[in-house]
C-alpha cells in the first residue's frame, strides 16, 4: 500500500493544478466576454451556423 503513496501526491497536484487552469481560463474568458461582447456573439453566431 505504502507504493501508492506517491502516486496519489502526484495526482492530487495534477487535479489541484487543472482545477486552477480552470478557474484561470474562466476569469479570462469572462474578461474578453466584457471588453468585447460583440465579437464574442458574432463568433458564437458563426460556430452555430458552421
Amino acid at each position: 500500500m505504502n507504493t501508492l503513496v506517491p502516486y496519489m501526491n502526484v495526482l492530487q497536484k495534477i487535479s489541484t493544478y487543472w482545477g486552477a487552469v480552470t478557474v484561470v481560463m474562466l476569469i479570462i474568458f469572462l474578461f474578453m466576454w466584457l471588453k468585447e461582447p460583440r465579437r464574442l456573439i458574432n463568433g458564437i453566431k458563426v460556430l452555430h451556423n458552421c
